[in-house]
């Protein structure tokens, strides 16, 4: 007897198989969620472990400097962060104003020649519906919503064909 991966029992198998990967790619990424830490910096101070006060008081000492010698080090790179965006800002703004000079030499150079495109200052939205060619009925003026007459809408009977 042949054994066919894909025709056995109406393909019993191949389901088997597919179940069976996409559990397994769901799995194996739970495994290696344990040995991915997050980078936390005080990690290596917390594992250690000693049954004397004294040196208990001296590592909490320990975490505590160093806490506050890294909290220093977060400051200063976070001036040092916006210093640079300041100063990024302001050479694309001295690049702007360089090349916006160019650009007047070249109009005076070429007149007429060189032609800006205006922005529009105007929000652009979408237009409104043309309701005159609309193929909806407009909701206002529905019988349904009518409450000057009081009566009931007239529904038309829909026959049903069931089988």
């Amino acid at each position: 007897m042949k054994f066919n991966l894909f025709n056995y029992k109406n393909g019993v198998y191949m389901k088997l198989l597919v179940v069976t990967l996409v559990v397994s790619s769901l799995l194996l990424p739970a495994k290696h969620l344990d040995k991915i830490k997050k980078n936390n910096s005080q990690r290596f101070l917390d594992k250690v472990q000693t049954i004397d006060p004294n040196a208990k008081f001296e590592i909490d000492q320990l975490k505590v400097e160093f806490q506050a010698q890294k909290d220093q080090i977060d400051i200063r790179y976070e001036q040092k962060r916006n210093t640079l965006n300041k100063q990024r800002k302001q050479e694309i703004d001295n690049l702007r104003n360089a090349y916006k000079n160019r650009l007047k030499r070249l109009e005076q150079k070429y007149p007429g020649k060189i032609k800006k495109q205006e922005m529009s200052t105007d929000i652009k939205r979408p237009l409104p519906l043309n309701k005159k060619d609309s193929k909806y009925l407009d909701p206002r003026e529905s019988e349904v919503n009518d409450e000057k007459n009081g009566k009931e809408p007239k529904l038309d009977k829909v026959k049903r064909n069931l089988k």
